[in-house]
């Protein structure tokens, strides 16, 4: 009888001991991201060699060349807009690998790639060259393709990368205005 007794009473007062710890528990937790992600219909290209490999310097100096030699403008776009997807798929395997740091640098890379792309297409505007509805189309299931892949890395990547992918998605926002913008024109 005493042992019974003795028993419940560790028993209750184990539960009375444990119970502010979940209380505290459950009063904190993250912010939440607010994020829509839908799957978007566009495949990112392969994204080649990645940066943690030695060989990869060689490659970013070869894709910078590239852009600067190109200098009919619609072509300079189609490539940047290559460039920005493969940065995009770059990210994606980059984050598989668990290096989230360099993902996230990786989206910040593509967003910018995607800007310069933009740039030429307003450039080749001004000349005289319009982009066909094809390449429109495209440049707007490749902002949207960039939009679920830095969406989906919000949501999985751990808290430290989160500026870069937050303010990489405000950029992705923008740009979608100026897509809209370009094909007002």
């Amino acid at each position: 009888m005493i042992a019974k007794t003795l028993i419940l009473t560790l028993f209750i007062s184990g539960i009375f001991a444990l119970s502010p710890l979940s209380i505290t528990q459950a009063n904190e937790k993250p912010e939440p991201i607010d994020v829509d992600i839908t799957k978007i219909e566009y495949n990112l290209p392969f994204p080649g060699i990645l940066p943690d490999h030695p060989l990869y310097p060689l490659k970013s100096a070869r894709d910078t060349i590239k852009v600067f030699l190109t200098r009919d403008y619609m072509k300079k776009a189609d490539l940047l807009l290559l460039l920005s997807d493969k940065y995009a798929s770059m990210a994606v395997a980059l984050a598989e690998d668990g290096q989230w740091g360099t993902a996230a640098e990786a989206v910040e890379q593509s967003e910018s790639s995607f800007t310069d792309m933009i740039d030429a297409l307003e450039t080749s505007k001004e000349q005289g060259v319009s982009p066909s509805a094809e390449f429109l189309q495209k440049i707007k299931l490749s902002n949207d393709k960039h939009k679920e892949v830095i969406q989906e890395l919000l949501i999985t990547s751990p808290q430290g990368s989160h500026t870069i992918l937050e303010e990489s998605l405000e950029k992705n926002n923008q740009l979608r205005d100026d897509i809209k913008k370009l094909s007002d024109r």
